[in-house]
């Protein structure tokens, strides 16, 4: 793969460098306009190939149509054509919608070039299709404004100024910026547009817009030049022939123009020698003509010269030499015939009847039977350019309808998609919400069953009072009271003056009275028992530390303060402690290998502190994946309002410390149970 890779890359930055050696190469070339036919085939035989060699791929689009711009249609037209059909064709080959819509538009152009204007047309709106589907406003915009030339040409003036209109709408939309050299010719396009409708005014502001798109310190493609001919030809239409010939002047006093474009300089001095014959200004009028034409029979154009020798026929008519004025128009007809250039002709033959009266007859039957075919072909080609526009629309209704269908499906698609999204949403959130409230049933009849153990507890123990109560006050109103009436029977012996009778009763009353203080004792601890505070809560815990440890076989010491009203504690904060130190006690009996537990329950006056620690053989913390009864007990903590850590290694045993606000749990006056340490407790509970 990386040899392969390698090899593309060199191949590519070979054929790069191939194409900015030719680009080079080209635009070092002469003007093509001052180059003879031969010296032209020479130089398209010896750079086209090379251009051909390169991948389609590899940018000679541009190389492509700048060479071709710069031979034109007058070198080799069948080489000119060859050139872009196999260009398009590879172009399709490997399906490249951008080299395609080039293509076609410079193969629309050629055709225009040669006046077959129903195969310009259909290459050119399907380059613009192309290009409008690309999302390419300039390639589009530039189709566009081609389309609105061919039909200018054809003489359709109302879609030549409609699709120019649009041509600058995409322009103008375009997201991007348009070089202005765009605009120049959508202006110029619609002046001259205007002007063929007589619509002088329009025109004029065209120009003007056209001129403001011209900076002419970087213009070189003489737009300045070409815009002053086409305003110096809307005044020569308009009659105003020294305003035209100002304009005229302009163009033909460019010296460099006269090397750079010829044939723009040749028709700005035919131009300027017509503006003279009509102001009578004869004297440079010959001469002019005379350059023009030898210009244009230099560069072959070919097109240019008919109206050359007319113009020059219609001078020799004015100062009456009928004799060059005939041959001037027999010369021009001739090449306007092979051209063909039959506008021209047309006019040159309507000025051979004026200069050659006896050839009338023929001539003008020539004439007519020139102007009907041409009839003939006008409306032939209207009705095919009318055709191609029905077609083109219907086929931008055909795309447009089945996108607006494209889009629709999607919609329908989007829609559903949606519509199954929310169903799914809906039965997730119901099964959520059935799972909520379950588990909330659940943890309601969690703390009713703890509830009712809680409640069970505390019947027992209101037994146990009872119980101690009843002996207490058996022991104290009945045995205390036999006792003492056989004190005061021996008492009464106290008469008797033997010695045996005074050891024995005296013994007997020194154990009667030890009797006596030992039930004292016992009643009195009875009775304070049955009104001291039992800790239900406290022995539910113990209990479950002592049924668990016990049943494990672990050693175990429960710790807690006496001070604290446990008992006064929220039911919620019961039963998820009860569950947290049940939780905890089992994964120890599970996990921890320990011989040893140690609960202890210290409370403060704003939280309260519960720390389980074992013995056993202990775990890296962070390692492996938390078991459901961590994420229980992080749940629960979490819901009081708490925190809580685990401490632990390996080989040094577990600690788990829980630190939660105080809710309801009050402290007492009394001291701490006699199993813990106050300070080391207090300690602790900071550190956590």
């Amino acid at each position: 793969a990386i040899i392969i890779s390698c090899a593309d890359k060199k191949q590519e930055a070979s054929s790069r460098e191939k194409y900015f050696e030719l680009q080079n190469l080209i635009s070092a070339l002469p003007p093509i306009d001052s180059l003879t036919s031969e010296n032209k085939a020479v130089l398209a035989e010896e750079f086209i190939p090379q251009i051909q060699a390169l991948p389609l791929d590899t940018i000679p689009t541009e190389l492509y149509t700048e060479l071709l711009n710069r031979f034109n249609e007058n070198t080799d037209s069948a080489q000119y054509y060859t050139i872009l059909n196999d260009a398009l064709a590879k172009a399709q080959e490997q399906n490249d919608s951008l080299a395609q819509g080039i293509w076609l538009y410079n193969q629309g152009n050629f055709f225009k070039s040669y006046a077959q204007y129903e195969k310009a047309l259909n290459d050119l709106n399907k380059s613009y299709e192309l290009f409008n589907i690309l999302n390419d406003p300039a390639w589009a915009g530039k189709s566009k404004l081609m389309i609105a030339h061919t039909y200018y040409l054809v003489d359709d003036f109302v879609s030549a100024e409609r699709h120019a209109y649009n041509a600058l709408k995409i322009f103008d939309e375009a997201e991007v910026r348009i070089d202005n050299v765009y605009y120049r010719r959508a202006h110029n396009l619609l002046a001259l547009i205007e002007s063929a409708l007589k619509e002088y005014d329009k025109a004029l502001e065209h120009y003007k817009m056209a001129l403001a798109t011209i900076d002419r310190n970087s213009d070189t493609g003489n737009g300045y030049q070409i815009l002053m001919n086409n305003l110096g030809s809307l005044l020569h239409e308009k009659e105003d022939y020294l305003g035209a010939k100002e304009y005229y002047n302009i163009v033909v006093g460019d010296t460099a123009l006269k090397k750079n474009n010829e044939a723009l300089y040749a028709r700005a001095l035919v131009n300027l020698a017509r503006a003279n014959f009509e102001l009578g200004e004869l004297d440079s009028v010959e001469n002019q003509y005379k350059e023009a034409l030898g210009i244009r029979e230099r560069i072959n154009d070919n097109r240019g010269l008919p109206r050359s020798h007319y113009f020059l026929a219609e001078y020799y008519l004015k100062i009456g030499d009928t004799t060059r004025a005939i041959a001037a128009l027999d010369k021009g007809a001739a090449i306007a015939r092979v051209v063909p250039e039959f506008d021209g002709l047309q006019d040159i033959m309507k000025l051979q009847i004026k200069a050659a009266p006896e050839r009338a007859p023929g001539i003008s039957e020539a004439l007519f039977k020139l102007q009907d075919s041409l009839l003939q072909e006008e409306r032939s080609n209207r009705n095919k350019l009318a055709r191609i526009e029905y077609e083109t629309e219907e086929y931008i209704a055909r795309n447009q309808f089945l996108s607006r269908q494209r889009l629709l499906w999607i919609g329908v698609a989007l829609g559903v998609i949606l519509i199954g999204i929310t169903v799914f949403y809906v039965i997730s959130m119901r099964v959520r919400h059935q799972k909520y409230r379950f588990q909330q049933q659940q943890q309601e009849a969690n703390q009713e069953i703890f509830n009712l153990m809680l409640g069970q507890n505390e019947k027992i123990e209101e037994g146990k009072k009872a119980v101690q109560k009843r002996i207490s006050e058996e022991l104290h109103d009945g045995v205390l009271g036999e006792m003492n009436g056989v004190r005061m029977v021996l008492l009464g012996l106290n008469g008797k003056t033997d010695e045996a009778s005074k050891e024995m009763r005296a013994l007997a009353i020194e154990k009667l009275k030890g009797v006596q203080e030992e039930i004292r004792g016992i009643s009195h601890q009875l009775s304070d028992a049955a009104y001291q505070k039992f800790h239900n809560f406290i022995i539910s815990l113990e209990e479950l530390v002592a049924g668990t440890c016990d049943a494990a076989g672990l050693r175990h010491r429960f710790e807690y303060d006496s001070e604290t009203d446990w008992d006064g504690l929220q039911g919620e904060v019961k039963i998820n402690l009860y569950r947290i130190l049940q939780e905890c006690l089992q994964n120890t009996i599970k996990h921890a290998q320990a011989s040893e537990v140690v609960v202890e329950m210290i409370s403060e006056p704003y939280r309260l502190g519960v720390r389980i620690r074992d013995n056993g053989i202990g775990f890296q913390p962070g390692r492996g994946k938390k078991g459901i009864g961590h994420k229980n007990i992080a749940s629960r903590v979490k819901k009081l309002g708490g925190r809580w850590k685990i401490q632990t290694a390996p080989g040094q045993g577990t600690e788990v410390r829980l630190q939660l606000p105080h809710h309801g749990g009050q402290r007492l006056a009394g001291k701490r149970n006699a199993g813990l340490n106050p300070a080391h407790a207090d300690e602790r509970i900071q550190a956590t």
